[in-house]
């Protein structure tokens, strides 16, 4: 990957075409097109990035910065 200028990151596919592709929603995108079908029509996918992955990246925020504030609280004791 390096060598096409690429930074590794997860996930990555090396496609037919030589192309090395690394982002999530394309990825998904073409492998249903390749199927003859649209990323709209795959109920379980639209369910995890409209429902769960915001409500995940939100519980983790909040979890993130209830974090930050118990340790200035406890610098404060």
């Amino acid at each position: 990957m390096e060598k096409s200028g690429i930074k590794p990151s997860f996930p990555a596919v090396l496609t037919h075409s030589g192309i090395w592709q690394t982002d999530s929603e394309n990825l998904i995108s073409q492998l249903a097109r390749d199927r003859g079908n649209d990323i709209e029509n795959l109920s379980l996918y639209q369910y995890f990035v409209r429902g769960l992955y915001p409500k995940y990246g939100a519980m983790r925020r909040e979890n993130i910065e209830m974090k930050k504030t118990i340790e200035s609280l406890q610098k404060t004791k």
